[in-house]
């Protein structure tokens, strides 16, 4: 399931073995665990023609790694609870992604949507199977890119107000944009409890808001912006630019989307 004009050939090198062949990227615990009785476990362990091993970074989610030579991100079926949830990443959630992730990249180059980006799931591989299941390579770099990206980075939106392990005594993250926000705009000090509640209803919380509300009006679609799946873009200041949402598995309303005459292909809530 490609999404369009998102094909590198770094992404692709993570796909693609040959021009017919591709790679199965799985869970390592799967190969290992006696536990998972799955026909395609099975099947890929017996079957399989060539086999590699890929040394990856682990991120906040378990299952999602971090590929350092193309750095793009790999999310895979784990078929294990992890918190509350059953990890699982079936056909229908990959395909039902990668349709999140065109109507939202349809949506950020149609309008003014400067505050706004997505961290692409661009594609997905599974299983041909009604319990097929697989992986969603995603891409690190914001869309739309950003005119100075080597400028800059991203903050999970729940490191803003976490501790530093390192440093326990050092503010937190959106304390300390705050202050160099309130530097940059040479207030007296008077003035320094309102401009902190400004900056962030207007840096962050409003275009939060902003990109949930949009998203939901012109796609029926409902961003999860939580703490995890919501990043904080910031320059080379270290100042928040956009809001930048990860994990495209966003539920949407079938009700709004035929009442907008929008296709629901694709869509794992359709079927």
């Amino acid at each position: 399931f490609p999404s369009h004009d998102t094909e590198t050939q770094e992404l692709l090198d993570l796909v693609m073995q040959g021009c017919n062949l591709v790679w199965m990227n799985v869970f390592p615990q799967l190969f290992n665990d006696s536990r998972v009785q799955d026909p395609y476990v099975k099947s890929t362990k017996e079957g399989f023609l060539e086999r590699r091993d890929l040394t990856e970074v682990p991120t906040s989610s378990c299952r999602t790694v971090l590929d350092e030579s193309s750095k793009a991100m790999i999310k895979m079926h784990c078929p294990y609870l992890i918190s509350r949830f059953d990890r699982r990443l079936g056909k229908g959630t990959i395909q039902h992604c990668i349709t999140v992730t065109k109507d939202l990249k349809d949506l950020l180059v149609s309008g003014n949507y400067s505050k706004f980006a997505i961290l692409p799931d661009s594609i997905g591989v599974a299983f041909n199977g009604e319990k097929g299941w697989g992986y969603i390579v995603r891409e690190s770099t914001p869309f739309p890119p950003a005119p100075n990206a080597s400028e800059r980075t991203m903050i999970p939106m729940f490191a803003l107000y976490g501790s530093d392990v390192l440093d326990p005594t050092a503010p937190v993250i959106i304390t300390q944009m705050i202050d160099r926000a309130f530097e940059n705009s040479h207030l007296t000090l008077d003035n320094k409890k309102e401009f902190a509640k400004q900056f962030v209803l207007n840096e962050i919380i409003f275009p939060l808001i902003d990109f949930f509300i949009v998203a939901y009006k012109e796609k029926g679609i409902l961003l999860e912006l939580h703490g995890q799946n919501t990043l904080i873009e910031v320059d080379a200041k270290g100042l928040p630019t956009r809001i930048v949402h990860r994990d495209l598995d966003d539920a949407i309303d079938i009700d709004l989307r035929i009442e907008k005459g929008l296709s629901l292909d694709g869509y794992r809530d359709w079927e």
